[in-house]
């Protein structure tokens, strides 16, 4: 029977957390640092850090010890409120992984053509369209009826939702 798991903060030194969650995987812990895609310089698409300076180890109390997790390179430690080092429940980081999946997965909200969709962010924001398709990992290809002529246009994948 394998151990479970407590999943806890960690705070990385700044601009690090990719140092740290290689050092801490090398270590044999499991680490998580959820990503999210952003549009740098030139409109070259990259992942950022959902919490900047921030990443998720997960502990087996039973077969590993705390004490090289603050000595990793990386690392400055634990987060704490005073000596006590918060568990966070499996759930959150259940969630973060399943909602880093669906911003990487283009197809992950179950639209296919044809399906009604709500914007709910933007500047077309309250209008409603018809989903045409992914255009890459964020954006999205969306139908609307403007001024009764029927325009395409590319969207951020935040903002529709399907229609209900």
């Amino acid at each position: 029977m394998t151990a479970r798991l407590r999943w806890h903060a960690v705070r990385t030194k700044p601009r690090q957390e990719g140092v740290a969650l290689e050092n801490l995987t090398r270590q044999g812990y499991e680490a998580f640092l959820p990503m999210i895609p952003t549009v740098g310089r030139r409109r070259r698409r990259t992942e950022a850090p959902l919490f900047p300076g921030y990443l998720f180890v997960g502990v087996k109390a039973a077969e590993q010890a705390y004490g090289p997790i603050r000595s990793t390179f990386g690392v400055v430690g634990l987060v704490r409120f005073g000596d006590h080092v918060p568990e966070l429940p499996e759930a959150v980081i259940a969630a973060l992984q399943e909602r880093e999946q669906r911003l990487r997965d283009p197809n992950a909200m179950g639209l296919s053509a044809g399906d009604k969709v709500m914007i709910v962010d933007g500047p077309f924001a309250g209008l409603n369209g018809v989903f045409e398709v992914a255009n890459g990992a964020d954006r999205v290809l969306v139908l609307l009826d403007l001024l009764g002529r029927n325009v395409s246009t590319t969207l951020a994948r935040s903002d529709i939702a399907p229609q209900v």
